[in-house]
């Protein structure tokens, strides 16, 4: 009996799952994912801030709260 094409992907990932696993499954699927969208396009759009504006945004953030981890003895 000849496979469909999904039956045959469907096997192949089968086949990826038992041998790697689902985390490197996944690695090695995203090896050949080109992505999507046009990324000089979407960097020109959205150029990186200056170190100034980081800096000054740096200032903003509240300090951390220290005092709200109780130590255990």
């Amino acid at each position: 009996m000849i496979k469909t094409q999904q039956q045959i992907i469907n096997d192949g990932y089968q086949a990826l799952l038992s041998s790697l696993g689902p985390v490197e499954t996944i690695r090695f699927l995203q090896h050949f994912n080109l992505g999507a969208g046009d990324y000089t396009q979407e960097r020109r759009a959205h150029p990186a801030p200056s170190l100034d504006t980081i800096a000054e945004e740096m200032e903003i953030l509240p300090a951390p709260n220290l005092d709200q981890y109780e130590e255990i003895i």
